[in-house]
Formats: structure tokens, sequence, C-alpha cells
């Protein structure tokens, strides 16, 4: 387990990570590298607190705002 290895706890909502199994590609691979592969391999993101707290959040999807003028195809008005 990271925590153990790495001496390091992470934070997260239980539910929304309920009976989420990773496997590292390694045992040895170091907790930066770890993190960067879960952050590719997951849909969560992960952020150092500190030295020794991570905090485990979703995701969030990019917002796309769209600008425009819609214009009636028969009068050709707003």
């Amino acid at each position: 387990m990271l925590e153990e290895r790495h001496s390091v706890s992470f934070s997260y909502v239980p539910s929304e990570i309920s009976e989420i199994s990773i496997p590292l590609p390694s045992n040895d691979i170091s907790l930066e590298d770890a993190l960067r592969y879960l952050d590719e391999s997951t849909t969560f993101q992960f952020k150092n607190i500190d030295d020794r707290y991570i905090s485990v959040s979703k995701k969030t999807e990019p917002k796309t705002e769209v600008c425009g003028i819609i214009i009636d195809g028969a009068t050709g008005l707003p």
C-alpha cells in the first residue's frame, strides 16, 4: 500500500472511491510516479496538501461556453 510504503495519508470521500483497486506497475515506484500513474489511469485527481497528506477527489469536466446569436431562418431576425 502506498500509505505504508511512503508514510503518507490519503484524504477522500469513501463513497466516491469504494471498492476501487488499481495495481501499480511496480512495487518500488516512487510516490511521485505512483500519483502520476493514478492520475492518468483514473477519474481522480491527487493534490499534495503537505509532505504527509494527499487529497483525492473526482476530476471535474471542463466547462464549455458557447456564445452567439440565434437567427430566425425565415425572417433573418434574432
